[in-house]
């Protein structure tokens, strides 16, 4: 299940399929952003319990945080304030 808020403060993403990599749903939800709003992310929020390596290089030049006020399965897409 996929679903999206967009407003000032950013898009949360949320996608709950098993099949998929942490990783492919936040390069999913990066895509359908840019797409939708014109607009790049260069911060993502994910849930402090997630596996994902938030060092790996595919998302050099992103910062991922990880954070307790996001959900398991979301992903908090941030604007890019530059």
């Amino acid at each position: 299940m996929k679903d999206t808020t967009i407003g000032l403060i950013g898009l949360m993403w949320h996608d709950d399929t098993k099949k998929k990599t942490e990783k492919l749903k936040i390069q999913e939800a990066m895509v359908y952003y840019h797409e939708k709003y014109k607009l790049v992310t260069k911060r993502i929020r994910i849930n402090i319990n997630s596996n994902l390596d938030i060092t790996d290089t595919d998302f050099e030049g992103i910062l991922i945080e990880k954070v307790r006020d996001v959900l398991p399965n979301q992903y908090w897409l941030l604007p890019d304030t530059t």
